[in-house]
């Protein structure tokens, strides 16, 4: 006879029916079976709410059941009413954000302000139900940051980079010559050229990854303030404000005037500057008359393939070289920012619209209707950071060029 059988038996007859020690937990339906549900806290004062799956008169973590018998018990009921709720899990760290998932992590996923009404947002940091710069990194590598988290973006020929508010640099689209495999490290700014890029680190240092054939991905040591990825060569501004240059230089394009600069442009086969006098100086390639600058004073300049445009002291956009797209045509206005690249230009308005003009067969002219802070024009494509720091991009994707990471 088995022992189940034999405890039935007993029970039929009466026997061993004396009352359940404190903490024993209370046969109730005489089965001879302890189960969930007979089990008591032998406590008048409580109403027995959950399975004290170990009869011991003691609800803990591992006691408490959520009734699918299917499934598992993960966590802390801490109500003990059959449903774990972000309420009752806990790393028991006060200090954390609850685990909304019940795995033991509290993550940036498990996010919740506490109102029902609002839904748990990923990369929340701070649990408040919305996205700020300041929520763009839980600390795990593993979660993408959000929206939000851009300070700047560069367009190139088939791919884009782009810094992150942590100094961080992401890129996308082709990768042909490692351009979108970014060292590590933290950058203040990043260039991107046709198939390499160049960024400043915090300390002032230049690096650059990607395509090397001319020698373009090779700079020099020192301390840069700037700098500026063009199609097969790069420019920089150094601290003391003299311009250097590396990479192909057939037309000369790597050989830039002495002098004071406030900042450099690359461009495909010829280069500009502005002096600290506001004057603009082109050197390199002039057949279409690109590196022809006007007189005047000038607060930026862009040099595209064989086109150059660049913002007056007044906010005017004026555009030299050649305009058979339209390229060198600007619209009037006043402009805060320009980017110029092969066929196409764009610049951004005081107001913080973008603006652009000449080819448009991939739609690389027709910004959305948002609020930028930058843009930034590659071949077939442009991309721009609002105000609120995402990443927009329009124009040609045939390499993913055109969708960032977030």
């Amino acid at each position: 006879m088995t022992f189940e059988k034999l405890w039935i038996l007993l029970l039929t007859l009466g026997l061993g029916c004396t009352a359940n020690p404190p903490g024993q937990g209370d046969d109730s339906d005489g089965d001879g079976v302890l189960v969930g549900d007979d089990c008591d806290d032998e406590d008048a004062d409580s109403t027995v709410v959950a399975d004290d799956a170990d009869c011991d008169g003691i609800l803990t973590a591992a006691d408490c059941d959520d009734e699918d018998a299917s499934s598992l018990v993960v966590a802390d009921d801490a109500d003990c009413d059959g449903v774990v709720t972000a309420a009752d899990c806990d790393d028991s760290d006060p200090s954390t954000v609850n685990d909304m998932d019940c795995d033991g992590v509290p993550s940036a996923a498990d996010c919740d302000d506490g109102d029902a009404a609002l839904l748990a947002v990923a990369e929340d940091a701070d649990c408040d139900g919305v996205l700020t710069a300041s929520d763009c990194d839980d600390g795990d590598p593993l979660v993408p940051n959000q929206a939000g988290c851009w300070q700047s973006v560069g367009a190139g020929d088939l791919h884009s980079c782009g810094v992150t508010i942590s100094g961080a640099v992401l890129c996308w689209g082709a990768n042909y010559y490692d351009q979108a495999s970014p060292p590590s490290g933290s950058f203040q700014s990043v260039s991107v050229g046709g198939e390499h890029n160049c960024g400043v680190t915090d300390s002032g240092a230049v690096q650059c990854w990607g395509l090397d054939a001319d020698g373009q991905s090779t700079p020099p040591s020192g301390s840069f303030q700037s700098v500026s990825a063009g199609e097969r060569n790069t420019c920089g501004v150094t601290d003391a404000g003299s311009l250097q240059c590396w990479g192909a230089a057939t037309y000369g394009q790597s050989s830039p005037p002495s002098g004071s600069f406030q900042s450099v442009s690359a461009g495909d086969l010829h280069g500009c500057g502005v002096t600290d006098s506001g004057a603009v100086l082109c050197w390199g390639l002039d057949d279409e008359g690109q590196s022809s600058s006007p007189s005047g004073v000038f607060l930026l300049v862009g040099a595209g393939d064989f086109h150059t445009c660049a913002v007056t002291d007044s906010g005017a956009v004026l555009c030299w070289g050649a305009d058979h797209y339209g390229q060198s045509t600007p619209p009037s206005g006043t402009f805060q920012g320009i980017s110029v690249g092969e066929r196409h230009t764009c610049a951004l308005t005081t107001a913080g619209a973008v603006q652009c003009w000449g080819t448009d067969f991939y739609g690389q002219s027709t910004p959305p209707s948002a609020t930028f802070q930058s843009v930034s024009v590659g071949e077939r494509h442009t991309c721009g950071v609002t105000t609120s720091g995402a990443v927009q991009c329009w124009g040609s994707d045939a390499d993913g060029q055109s969708t960032p990471p977030f």
